[in-house]
């Protein structure tokens, strides 16, 4: 699964707990965040000292 988001910090734990909550167990995360300014690395961050297979990669937008 591949999450972009920009400031959406709000949003992310419902989407991240649908997905590890399945019963499918052969998944991962890929989070492509596009220069957020709101809590959104913090929010990931703590799936992703949990969970293997979560990838975050911060996208500076130098055009905003």
């Amino acid at each position: 699964m591949i999450i972009c988001t920009s400031n959406r910090a709000k949003y992310l734990n419902y989407g991240i707990d649908s997905i590890i909550t399945q019963t499918f167990e052969d998944w991962e995360i890929i989070f492509v965040n596009d220069s957020s300014t709101d809590n959104t690395f913090e929010v990931v961050n703590q799936y992703i000292q949990n969970f293997h297979n979560i990838r975050y990669f911060f996208f500076v937008n130098y055009w905003r």
